[in-house]
């Protein structure tokens, strides 16, 4: 009867699909009881660690004294703990009070608080290893029966056929809690394809709630970027009983495309049937975007230095013809029917210099300094260059304002900055329209300069606006970004903006974006104005107006590994009075100013014979074949003869330290310049202070 009492509890629980542990424990000791004839009896598990025996139920005799919560070690309390902890078959112990049976030894204490002499425990076995033991407490005349000791057993079958579907729901719980909880993907279906399983990690990566997924196939998540031979290959891998690991490009249920890892693997039960498929998907969308990012930018940093490169040769060569064209200007007498030609190629010059500037400035190459620059000058002669970029659906329209102070930029950087901001909105007119460059002078005040960054007061403002399709309010707080891109691929990267965003606060300034849907964008840029002790206004570093050239008596020496611009810079040296005494290198630079001093010039290098003494200027190339020109002027500047020196360079990154540009006896040429700079150049350095320090 009273094991029709378990069953009975058993099979309520079952219908309430619901078994609680402790009440279970507690049922199974006072059925013990009954069948043993014993007056206590207790149930006592092993922990997670299976190393001690804790009693967590028990039913007691009327005055007996409860043990719940008390617990021996196991392994280390003694051969009775270390026996119960590995028990497999019912276990007597006829007298406990026995000081002679060993097996106790470890557990005396409790024992004789229980007040019994006699124990008969029955292991419980989950899964084939000990997970407690049921134990009841007999005073004399002693154990029960044979046939008692069988019913005991029974009972403990019950409880153990229970622990382990109490034990195997709980690893239920916590697989399906770890699954659910994993980032990646996980999705289970039927042998028919049907999905019986989704976990939240698939909710979040598709887009589609697990109510709506179960019962789909996960074709719903097909994005047509794979043909129906890929799909054949996966499914006769599965059907073969074989794991399908591949790279899936599928569609979310927004519409978005997103790329997965996945491994499929087909699910067998206890027979050996498939019953099941589990694939395990991760989403590497976003690892892909970084390694098209670090590709492209690879791709970039090697496209800026073979730019870099071509830019600075082509510099060189640039200066040599701007020398020649400037001496043949100089040269021809007013009213010669040649000057119009050779005015001609002055202006093609000028353009080339402007496009090598540019491309140095793409390749991250370009000048840095800071001067006053002329905003319309700079915009006016950059129309030019951009208007071919632009294409024949896309007009471009400058506004520019009456009388404007210069702005204080880096002419290189405002170069770049206006070029991408122009070709951005050329991509943002896919079907054509305007591009409108304007100035204007704008008033900052207190809020908008502190949200900004800025200064408040009166900033030079330069806009570039689209009548293109505009952006929402997320791309618009993003689109200075590096590589973020709201246009198709083969548009702008999103590079382009973001440097010149750097630019523009680099230089203190700041950039502002107004865009709607439907209504085109506009790019405003705020520069500071000149600095009044800074150098007078120019455009965009342009090749100035000849004039009657400067000049002079003293002997200089001219340094450059091009033979071809030596010469040109020779001729406007020359026929501006100067004796040249040239290098091809700094060694022979070095013996050059040896001889000179000794009294024997033009001994080393070639260049004007006679005469000898002191060289007070020399002009040397940045970038040559050994030891540089920086290092050159870094010995001659180091030295104690009086000696100036000119730098010059097409590599617009290749420029001396800003403590040696600080010091009154160094200038610095940026390649291409025309005979009327180099000549003005010469002469402010020759009459200039001969001080170390720049005051």
């Amino acid at each position: 009867m009273q094991q029709r009492t378990l069953r009975g509890y058993l099979e309520q629980a079952a219908a309430a699909r619901e078994v609680e542990l402790t009440t279970l424990l507690e049922v199974a000791c006072h059925e013990l009881c009954e069948v043993l004839g014993a007056p206590d009896a207790a149930a006592l598990l092993l922990d997670d660690a299976r190393t001690r025996l804790s009693v967590v139920a028990e039913h007691l005799s009327p005055g007996a004294r409860s043990l719940q919560g008390e617990s021996v070690a196991a392994g280390a309390g003694g051969p009775l703990a270390v026996e119960l902890a590995a028990l497999r078959d019912p276990f007597l112990i006829p007298d406990a009070s026995d000081a002679s049976d060993v097996r106790v030894r470890g557990a005396r204490a409790l024992l004789e608080r229980l007040g019994n002499s006699s124990i008969a425990a029955f292991p419980l076995l989950v899964n084939g290893e000990t997970a407690g033991v049921l134990s009841a407490h007999f005073a004399p005349p002693g154990p029960p029966s044979l046939d008692a000791l069988h019913q005991g057993v029974w009972v403990a079958r019950d409880v153990e056929r229970e622990l382990s579907r109490i034990r195997l729901g709980a690893t239920r719980r916590r697989l399906l809690a770890a699954i659910d909880q994993t980032p990646e993907s996980v999705v289970i279906t039927g042998r028919d394809g049907r999905i019986v399983y989704v976990n939240a990690a698939f909710e979040r990566i598709t887009g589609y709630p697990r109510a709506l997924a179960l019962g789909e196939n996960p074709r719903v998540l097909k994005s047509g970027r794979h043909d129906a031979a890929f799909y054949e290959e996966m499914w006769a891998t599965l059907t073969r009983g074989e794991v399908w690991r591949g790279r899936l490009v599928n569609r979310r249920r927004d519409g978005s495309l997103f790329t997965e890892d996945a491994v499929i693997a087909p699910v067998r039960d206890e027979a050996g049937t498939l019953v099941e498929y589990i694939a395990v998907k991760r989403d590497v969308t976003a690892e892909l975007e970084v390694e098209e990012r670090l590709v492209q930018a690879h791709q970039l940093e090697g496209m800026g230095r073979l730019a870099g490169a071509v830019a600075g040769e082509f510099n060189n060569t640039l200066a040599a013809m701007a020398a020649h064209v400037d001496l043949a200007l100089l040269e021809l007498p007013a009213g010669h029917r040649a000057r119009e030609d050779v005015a001609a190629l002055q202006e093609l010059v000028r353009g080339a210099g402007l496009l090598s500037r540019q491309l140095l400035s793409w390749a991250g190459r370009s000048a840095s300094e800071p001067r006053n620059v002329d905003l319309g000058a700079c915009l006016r002669e950059l129309s030019g260059m951009a208007r071919p970029l632009l294409g024949q659906s896309v007009t471009l329209a400058l506004s520019l304002a009456g009388e404007m102070a210069p702005v204080r930029v880096a002419p290189g950087a405002l170069e770049q900055v206006l070029l991408a901001l122009v070709l951005n909105a050329r991509d943002a007119m896919p079907a054509g329209g305007t591009v409108t460059v304007r100035t204007a002078v704008s008033e900052v005040g207190a809020a908008e300069a502190r949200a900004e960054g800025i200064a408040p007061g009166r900033w030079a403002a330069v806009s570039v606006s689209d009548t293109g399709v505009g952006t929402g309010g997320e791309v618009q707080r993003r689109v200075f970004e590096p590589f973020f891109a709201a246009r198709p691929p083969g548009r702008a990267s999103g590079l382009a903006l973001a440097a010149s965003f750097g630019v523009v606060r680099k230089a203190g300034g700041a950039v502002r974006i107004a865009s709607e849907k439907g209504q085109g964008t506009t790019v405003t840029v705020l520069l500071p104005f000149e600095s009044p002790a800074a150098a007078p206004a120019s455009g965009a570093r342009g090749l100035p107006e000849l004039e009657q050239l400067p000049g002079g008596t003293e002997t200089v020496l001219l340094v450059d590994d091009e033979a071809v611009v030596r010469g040109a810079l020779r001729r406007v040296l020359k026929s501006c009075g100067y004796r040249v005494l040239e290098a091809k290198n700094v060694d022979e630079a070095l013996l050059a100013l040896r001889e000179a001093q000794a009294g024997n010039g033009g001994g080393a290098g070639h260049g004007d014979g006679g005469g000898g003494g002191e060289v007070p200027l020399v002009i040397t190339d940045v970038m040559m074949p050994g030891p540089s020109g920086v290092q050159l002027a870094s010995r001659l500047l180091a030295g104690s003869a009086p000696v100036k020196v000119i730098l010059m360079s097409g590599f617009g990154n290749e420029q001396p330290s800003e403590e040696m540009l600080r010091d009154v006896r160094v200038k610095f040429l940026q390649k291409p310049f025309n005979a009327s700079v180099l000549a003005k150049t010469v002469r402010e350095l020759l009459d200039g202070p001969a001080g170390r320090g720049s005051d």
